[in-house]
């Protein structure tokens, strides 16, 4: 589930509106015969609000959108998130069970469509992509990022707006996602709260579609834009609160900042406590290893640990692929520094990256066993390759010697 969804619904709460979050694919595992339309009509709202984030999700979403817009065809139904943004022109023009696509960030628009439902005040939302009465299609300008104070205002500890919020946050541990529930082992879910304190990106990766390039085209970002200190404390002192003892951090849009460096050290001074595990986008610095062993010092051993992704054991082909740039020594230095202060480091790898040779592959398994060496703590795992629009082999496959389907 996005975790942008948890701040827009307090949003809209805040702001008089009734707001109800269902992750659908959760509630499938449990009852596999759940049938959302019933709940629709149990609710009756005015709007449908269905996410297109992950590519993956795309086609599923259409389909429900378009069940929806035949036993409800009085429902106005809106889209958002990655895909919707960068898909807008054909999903409005070949798919008319979507009635609106809010392009970028949705707070002000997402309010604006909300209290304003004629056409004259539609033309005036930025971001909205719509419908006239006589059926042209609109593209109003993509001109409304949020600011840093707008993200304060987003409250991502209010889980109240979430329908079974005990199923909403699970995921697999071993990362293996199905879509068909049959194949789902229950007993290996767990409860899982992603939390970020920014969005954006200041690098181009060459297979990640939140690339800085693609945020700029796509949501309008020119610069990642980080919640205040002070309201990310709150929001995570909230969620400890309500019982939430491991907190995934995936957002490091400015490795080696001091944000976090500032945000650990404020953590301990007012004793909140969690495990945590933390993605860095770069290499951490040797300040922020040491601030935050001293902050998770009670989970080092089981629980707390940091995720750094080289990609691949070869620097030729990681000056190609990354943004973000280190060493195989670097790295290795980091590793050490990692070790003598008692953390565990997951060690990220692709398989299928574009250009990548054999030879490549053979320095990525030489440099994996270096690590290795370094201490028993640290874990790897290796991923395909995903095909992710927006990313900048989708966009020039030609450089990067990829071939797209279709084309």
């Amino acid at each position: 589930m996005p975790v942008a969804l948890v701040g827009l619904a307090s949003m809209l709460k805040k702001k008089g509106f009734r707001a109800v979050i269902i992750n659908l694919a959760t509630e499938k595992i449990f009852q596999p015969k759940y049938d959302v339309l019933k709940l629709i009509n149990e609710i009756s709202p005015s709007f449908i609000g269905l996410p297109l984030y992950w590519h993956a999700q795309v086609r599923d979403t259409l389909i429900l959108a378009s069940r929806i817009k035949k036993k409800f065809p009085h429902i106005k139904i809106v889209s958002g998130g990655f895909m919707a943004s960068y898909f807008y022109k054909e999903i409005m023009a070949d798919f008319p069970q979507i009635d609106f696509i809010i392009r970028g960030d949705a707070e002000m628009p997402l309010i604006k469509l909300l209290e304003n439902s004629s056409i004259a005040n539609l033309k005036n939302i930025p971001n909205l992509s719509f419908r006239t009465t006589k059926g042209e299609i609109l593209h109003n300008p993509l001109s409304y990022t949020a600011t840093s104070e707008e993200s304060d205002d987003l409250d991502f500890s209010d889980h109240s707006t979430i329908l079974n919020p005990e199923h909403a946050f699970l995921i697999s541990e071993e990362w293996d996602f199905s879509f068909d529930s049959r194949k789902i082992d229950v007993s290996k879910l767990k409860n899982y709260l992603f939390y970020s304190p920014g969005r954006g990106c200041a690098w181009n990766c060459s297979f990640c579609g939140g690339c800085a390039e693609n945020q700029l085209k796509t949501m309008g970002r020119a610069k990642p834009v980080y919640k205040s200190l002070f309201s990310a404390v709150k929001d995570i002192s909230q969620l400890v609160k309500n019982g939430w003892n491991k907190i995934y951090l995936p957002f490091d849009a400015l490795p080696n900042s001091k944000y976090y460096i500032a945000l650990f050290r404020i953590l301990r001074k007012e004793k909140i406590s969690f495990a945590a595990r933390f993605e860095s986008f770069g290499l951490p610095s040797y300040s922020f290893l040491r601030e935050f062993a001293a902050t998770f010092a009670d989970t080092l051993n089981n629980k707390s640990d940091i995720t750094v992704s080289p990609e691949t054991g070869s620097e030729t082909l990681r000056r190609k692929t990354r943004g973000f740039l280190y060493s195989n020594d670097q790295l290795l230095e980091f590793a050490r520094h990692a070790s003598a202060l008692g953390i565990r480091v997951s060690f990220g790898f692709l398989a299928g990256i574009p250009l990548e040779t054999k030879e490549d592959m053979n320095e990525t398994i030489a440099l994996a066993k270096k690590l290795k060496d370094i201490s028993d703590k640290f874990e790897f795992f290796i991923n395909r390759i995903e095909m992710e629009p927006g990313a900048l082999f989708f966009e020039r496959p030609e450089k990067y010697n990829v071939q797209l389907p279709g084309k």
